[in-house]
């Protein structure tokens, strides 16, 4: 990986306040395995009248585990390579079924494991949710990066070699994301893998991908496996999606997705995500979703306003401002569409989806 403008590894308390980056190698500012970083009032932009087509060449802000979350506030995330905003923590693989006497082998990674620890198990070819176990025991340097031997308070059934294991209790949560702006970017705005948070107040523009990803990324080990508690609130995201390749995708081309994906990038068997809250966003021209809600449970989504300009690039595929699969118990209030094209249809119903209200 090449290198950032700024990093941050295994450090606590860390701020970076207007600081000022013009070009990066790899990502601008990494805060590796770190808690409660705080970054602010911070830019990252090609220098006025530059040649240059990009700034960063990887993300924006890149927050990799820790086992409390960054706040990230105010920043202005321009003309990256890749993402705005990255937060997830990274799995180990299992290294086969727990034994009986509870013990379990942990392949390498950066994954934190300490006593009281919550591990989570994750079949990667369905997207299933296999359960979790607490950690009583570990032997081994978890700082080493090295394999590891736990000991659970029960077995996880089914659990097999390589699975992915994550540590729900280094996960970077709550976090808080406000008042960034994030424009202009070849990859996403920004990606959420941890819960417990909030995104606020953030304006994301003419971006390559979606205005926000909420959900796991099993091609790299990214996760975990469902966002819980996470109040996305007072959001501004127009042109999303600019790349036309990810039509394809069932749940892409959206402003916000979320989705439990497994490893080929289709959507998991399990309702992982939970508790989820979508207030007072404003969404324009999304060519194939507005709101993509997949692979959760308990989501409110009320007072979102959607705009489709003459000029938006929709999608043949299966569109409508919301779309809703693989979900239960959602409820739907105020949902606020202006179309300047032929009226597309407010929402659009997968499959397995029940419990669902639109008020």
């Amino acid at each position: 990986m090449r290198g950032p403008r700024a990093a941050g590894w295994r450090s606590e308390e860390v701020s970076l306040k207007e600081v000022t980056i013009h070009a990066a190698p790899g990502a601008a500012v990494i805060a590796a395995e770190c808690e409660e970083t705080l970054i602010s009032e911070c830019s990252v932009a090609i220098t006025p009248n530059s040649t240059r087509w990009i700034s960063a060449n990887a993300d924006g802000i890149h927050n990799p585990g820790g086992r409390v979350g960054p706040r990230l506030l105010r920043n202005r995330l321009q003309s990256m390579h890749d993402d705005g905003i990255n937060i997830y923590s990274k799995a180990r693989l299992a290294g086969g079924a727990v034994a009986a006497d509870l013990s379990l082998l942990l392949g390498d990674g950066p994954m934190h494991v300490a006593v009281g620890d919550r591990l989570q198990a994750y079949l990667p070819a369905t997207g299933a949710v296999r359960g979790t176990a607490t950690v009583t025991n570990v032997v081994g340097d978890e700082l080493s990066g090295g394999p590891l031997t736990v000991y659970l308070s029960a077995p996880i059934p089914g659990l097999q070699a390589g699975d992915e294991i994550y540590n729900l209790d280094y996960a970077a949560s709550g976090f808080d994301v406000a008042e960034n702006t994030i424009s202009e970017n070849r990859g996403l705005g920004i990606c959420i893998r941890a819960s417990e948070g909030r995104v606020r107040k953030n304006t994301l523009t003419d971006l390559a991908h979606w205005g926000m990803w909420v959900g796991n990324n099993s091609g790299y080990r990214e996760g975990p496996v469902g966002v819980h508690d996470v109040v996305f609130a007072n959001n501004s995201i127009a042109r999303p999606c600019l790349d036309r390749t990810l039509t394809g995708w069932p749940s892409a081309s959206a402003a916000i997705m979320v989705q439990n994906f497994n490893a080929v990038y289709e959507p998991g068997s399990s309702q992982a995500h939970g508790s989820l809250t979508f207030r007072s966003n404003h969404l324009e021209d999304p060519p194939r979703f507005g709101i993509y809600i997949g692979g959760a449970q308990d989501v409110d989504v009320r007072n979102t306003t959607i705009v489709e300009t003459a000029n938006n690039p929709r999608s043949s595929a299966p569109t409508a401002m919301l779309g809703i699969e693989n979900t239960t118990d959602i409820d739907v209030r105020n949902l606020d569409v202006t179309q300047a094209q032929a009226p597309r249809d407010d929402v659009w119903v997968g499959p397995a989806v029940s419990g669902y209200s639109i008020r």
